[in-house]
């Protein structure tokens, strides 16, 4: 589902965020210590595919955040400790269960008044990993990307 958030729109982007917020509880839990053991692939695809939830919930946190922001300010904002949200010393968010650390940008060929990107990266074994959907991005006009090879809807179907 593709949901373009305007400023006509926030309120129900807003509703629409918290909603999909409140079905990822789990992602403030410990990460799980799983064993990969040699030639099952299908625990090592279940185990990057969890990993990624984790990338994805600091992707939608940090944009209902972002709507927020905007509400009050009525623009986005790229510098994410306005935000009033940790940050590290390269001013990006690291997801709860440190496999993404999150950074924002203007999106392509628009002013932070009307759009900002959020690029979630992948750290340490997801990033050796996770080489078919690779860095997940999500923008405030609803659109999900990934730098890798897999399609789109494949990365994002997990969440």
């Amino acid at each position: 589902m593709v949901v373009k958030c305007t400023k006509y729109f926030l309120i129900i982007c807003l509703s629409l965020i918290m909603t999909t917020l409140s079905g990822c509880s789990d992602s403030q839990a410990e990460p799980e210590k799983k064993v990969v053991q040699e030639g099952s692939m299908n625990k090592k695809v279940s185990m990057v595919q969890e990993r990624r939830k984790d990338g994805m919930s600091a992707l939608h946190g940090v944009m209902l955040k972002q709507i927020t922001n905007y509400a009050k300010y009525k623009k986005y904002t790229t510098s994410l400790a306005d935000l009033k949200s940790v940050i590290d010393e390269d001013g990006r968010i690291e997801s709860d269960k440190r496999f993404y650390k999150v950074a924002a940008v203007e999106c392509s060929g628009k002013s932070i008044t009307e759009c900002v990107s959020l690029i979630a990266t992948p750290q340490g074994e997801q990033a050796e990993m996770d080489k078919e959907c690779a860095t997940l991005t999500y923008n405030s006009m609803g659109e999900k990307g990934r730098s890798g090879t897999a399609k789109v809807e494949e990365c994002w179907a997990v969440y």
